[in-house]
């Protein structure tokens, strides 16, 4: 089976997995669309230049060839844009060669990670080979809703039959508000990240009570509480440190927490080095958030095998099992949030029987990327 595997640089740290365990059952090939403004995206940083757009092996970016552990550069292109507006020249030129690339191919089946924007609507149009769709978000975030998603979706949702969300929960939500058939709408879930291993030399444990966000800066992520929970605790907890790590505009006055030995802020683009050095210097990851659907910042902890404490909202409940591999606690709470990681913190023995029961069931159980892949299979 030839499958083409359509995704952007928002979901590279996961592709690298999937992409590298897909690549084992079938005959994949996989297209990265690289839009202006996503070349330093997750676990990709493009700095190689091309004169003009198009379409490009991978072979000859060295920010790809990097990952070759993980993905084929020689099946592995990259739809290279010039262009920042979508109906520039170049972006309508590249339309034309996107299907001219897929036609060429000749895929017994294409997948596409997330939405395909209107720069694929030549393709949709006249594309007639089975198409399935993973859809990350089934229902915008709080503060992100637009009418350019709402076309997006809408899109998409003509074009493409077969949709995989990344959760159970919301699937009875998003199949009546969008009137599909449930036997079109599928549920897989996330794996590991394990990308992030091939820049650490030696896992740790974490230094004692120190505590990790990290990801980008916005309003559903709920940073505030937990701020709120740190300073509850931070008395009781002397040597307690929370690090903030990504990029963001903060929507509070975050001077306070600056000037505080017990917060670490660091509000710009995170490297791959930088992160796999705090999942090993940190115990904790935290996710706070106030409205979610899955996270990929829960599996990148996983891949170290670091507890999580995170809210009850979206699919989270589903990614972290309460007292085996972390936490749940309400969304907004963050007497919560500060009672659960002083839990962790001061149970002996706690933190090492979380990590063991992370990796029997995300590298040796049914969440593991084998176990997944296979149902993806079964999908196609």
């Amino acid at each position: 089976m030839k499958v083409l595997y359509i995704s952007t640089p928002f979901f590279f740290d996961m592709d690298l997995s999937l992409v590298q365990s897909l690549s084992e059952n079938v005959d994949l090939h996989f297209l990265i669309n690289v839009p202006v403004y996503a070349k330093n995206a997750t676990a990709l940083n493009l700095t190689t230049q091309m004169k003009n757009a198009g379409i490009y092996k991978a072979s000859l970016f060295p920010e790809l060839v990097e990952f070759k552990n993980f993905i084929n550069p020689e099946k592995t292109s990259v739809i290279y844009r010039t262009g920042k507006k979508q109906f520039v020249g170049s972006n309508l030129r590249l339309q034309k060669e996107v299907v001219k690339f897929i036609k060429e191919l000749n895929p017994d089946i294409i997948h596409s990670n997330n939405f395909l924007g209107i720069e694929y609507l030549l393709f949709l149009i006249k594309n007639r080979r089975p198409l399935v769709q993973t859809i990350h978000d089934p229902f915008p975030h709080a503060g992100e809703n637009s009418y350019r998603d709402f076309i997006v979706r809408k899109l998409n949702y003509s074009f493409i039959k077969k949709k995989i969300l990344l959760n159970k929960t919301q699937k009875e939500s998003f199949i009546k508000f969008n009137k599909f058939s449930a036997n079109d709408v599928f549920v897989s879930s996330l794996g590991p990240y394990t990308y992030l291993k091939h820049y650490s030399k030696n896992e740790s444990v974490g230094e004692d009570a120190k505590i990790l966000f990290f990801g980008r800066i916005s309003l559903y992520k709920g940073i505030d509480y937990l701020i709120k929970a740190i300073e509850q605790i931070q008395d009781e907890i002397p040597n307690i440190q929370l690090t903030i790590a990504g990029k963001g505009k903060y929507w509070f006055d975050k001077t306070k927490i600056e000037r505080s030995k017990h917060f670490n802020i660091i509000n710009r683009h995170i490297s791959n080095i930088e992160l796999a050095e705090l999942l090993n210097q940190n115990q904790i990851v935290v996710c706070p958030y106030i409205d979610a659907t899955q996270s990929g910042v829960i599996m990148t902890a996983y891949a170290f095998c670091k507890p999580v404490i995170a809210t009850k909202v979206g699919g989270l409940a589903e990614m972290v099992d309460n007292n085996e591999t972390g936490k749940l606690v309400a969304p907004r709470n963050h007497k919560q949030l500060a009672n659960a990681i002083k839990e962790l913190i001061n149970t002996p023995g706690l933190i090492d029987e979380m990590r063991s029961n992370i990796n029997k069931k995300y590298f040796e159980g049914s969440h593991s990327w084998g176990s997944l892949t296979d149902e993806l299979i079964d999908i196609y």
